[in-house]
Order: structure tokens, then sequence, then C-alpha cells
């Protein structure tokens, strides 16, 4: 197994989108709503700047709902998976970069983003499922699967079912374990925050907490980004998927002997998963390899895209 050791400190340019798209829908076709190119931007100097985006936003019925997604490029297919809290937006200017190179399908899990709620609890496998329903609709055979933390278990669901789905798994700040009883501890609390009507506060003390402390200063954008995302969440949605994290189960042995190979991607400083204790203890399947972001937390993605880019290209052209 190879383990990349990198840091990089060059702050990346970041150009962030999120807004409201329901008002957006032009018309429905079949079992999908396409909105065209155009959605609300948000940018800190230009609160309401609207901007284009190559990717085609879309909404497909699932379980008498929806599932938003976009779909842009041609080859190989690359889908994201974002985190608890937060939508496809966190990935658009991450995944610019692959889109001359691969096909990249984004989507909003359920009850996040744009995405309706299926179910009463938002467990991985009814998020497996609505990953699977996008691909399926799309004729999508196989694909490289991006999973960011709740993202991951989401993919490590969608894995045990359907493993022939995956020409690979990345687990990016994501594990195979369930819930022990100290965080599901701390699920309950978080589910009794809520209804008693303090989601924001929730919002507040969650969404920092993603972001290594010590470089939290370089990284107010995509913190203000974040937060603005989460709040779009209305309770349920959220108690959903509290829910769903806290029913998850310990996928280690499935993912040791999956079939197809995966990216571990590590925050060496991430706030909620142990380097030493669970991310370096992972077990991973044949061909698989790491990658260690010294100066990430929870979120690599903003913190040091360029290096986890390389790597994640380094991977896929062994793979693919």
């Amino acid at each position: 197994m190879a383990v990349f050791q990198m840091s990089f400190t060059r702050k990346s340019r970041m150009c962030f989108a999120v807004g409201d798209f329901s008002g957006l829908l032009l018309e429905k076709t079949s079992n999908v709503l396409d909105s065209g190119d155009i959605f609300l931007g948000y940018n800190t100097k230009k609160p309401l700047l609207l901007m284009k985006i190559v990717s085609m936003i879309k909404l497909l019925e699932f379980e008498n709902t929806s599932i938003r997604f976009s779909d842009v490029g041609r080859g190989d297919v690359l889908v994201f998976l974002h985190g608890y809290l937060l939508s496809l937006e966190v990935w658009q200017d991450f995944v610019q970069e692959f889109v001359s190179d691969y096909r990249v399908i984004c989507i909003d899990l359920p009850g996040h983003g744009e995405s309706g709620l299926p179910a009463e609890v938002s467990t991985m496998e009814v998020m497996g499922d609505a990953v699977d329903a996008v691909l399926e609709h799309l004729n999508i055979s196989k694909a490289v699967f991006f999973g960011h933390s709740m993202g991951g278990y989401a993919a490590l669901a969608l894995l045990e079912k359907n493993p022939d789905r995956f020409s690979a798994i990345v687990l990016f700040h994501s594990h195979t374990l369930a819930d022990g009883e100290e965080v599901k501890d701390k699920r309950d609390r978080e589910i009794k925050l809520i209804d008693k009507g303090h989601r924001s506060l929730l919002v507040s003390q969650s969404i920092p907490n993603m972001f290594a402390s010590d470089h939290l200063a370089n990284n107010m954008e995509a913190l203000e980004l974040c937060k603005q995302i989460a709040r779009r969440m209305d309770d349920q949605s959220v108690k959903a998927a509290i829910m769903g994290l806290r029913a998850r189960h310990d996928r280690s042995l499935m993912l040791a002997e999956a079939c197809c190979p995966c990216l571990n991607i590590i925050g060496k400083k991430d706030n909620f998963i142990s380097f030493e204790d669970v991310s370096m203890k992972t077990l991973l399947p044949q061909g698989s390899e790491r990658l260690i972001a010294e100066n990430a937390g929870h979120m690599g993605f903003f913190e040091e895209p360029e290096l986890i880019r390389e790597g994640i290209y380094l991977f896929l052209n062994k793979i693919l």
C-alpha cells in the first residue's frame, strides 16, 4: 500500500456558488427537471453575483421526492458526494480541473442542498440508493466514487449493496467504523438542541470544527459558504441525517475485502477523525493508497486542494 505524505501552503483560488434553485426550474422532461446553467452565486465581495457554470443542474424524481445533481464532462465517471450539513456546491471549484478529463457528477444527498427527504431517517442505505438511482437514470454502469465524511459512509453502503458499480472508492476524510457510544451520546444531544429550536447554534459550532484550527483564518470564505449551505437545511432534514449517522454499522471487513481499490484521503489535523487511532488503522483492499494532507483538517478540498488533486490524478492514472 502506497502512502503519500505531502504538504502544501499556497492558497488556492476559490469560486463558490450557493443559492435557492427552486425558482430556476425551466421545464420537466420525463422524470428529470432541468434548471439550465445559471444559478445564484455567492462571493464575499459580491454576495448576489449571478454566475454561469458549465454543469447542468437537474432534479431526479426519487421515492416521492427529488434528488438534485450536476453532470458535466466526458470520459470515465467521477461521482462526488458531500458531507453532513453540506451540498454539491462545496465541490464546484475543486472539480473544475477534472472536467476536462472526466465526466463529473456531483449529487445532493437526501435532505441536503435541494434534494428532498424521502424518509424519516436518512440512513446511509437510503443515501446510497439515491446515488444509485441517479447513476441508473444516466445509464452509468461504473464510476469512481468520492465520499466526503458522511458521503463516504453513503458510498460504503452502496459498495456493500452494489459493488459492480465501483471502479474505485475514495474516502475523503471518512472511515468504515460505526459510531461509538460517546459519539452516539453527542448526536443525541444535537437532536435535543434542534428540538429546543437551536439548530443555528449547532451550525455555528459544527462548521468551524470542520477546518484545521490553526488554518481557519485562511479559509474564511469557505467557512462562510459552508455555514450558508448548512443554514438552508430545515430541522427535520438535519435530524434525519443525525439519526442516519447514528444508526450506521461497521463496514471495515466489507471494505477490506472489496474488489475495488480505495484512496483514503486523510487530514492530519482533522478534529473529527483521529489520525492515529482511526485513519491509519482503516483496513483497505488490495491496490489501495493513502494520501496524507499535513495541514488539512476535515475539509481538504478547501484547505489543500492542489496537493489533493495531484494525489487523486496519480491514483486515477493507475486504476483507469
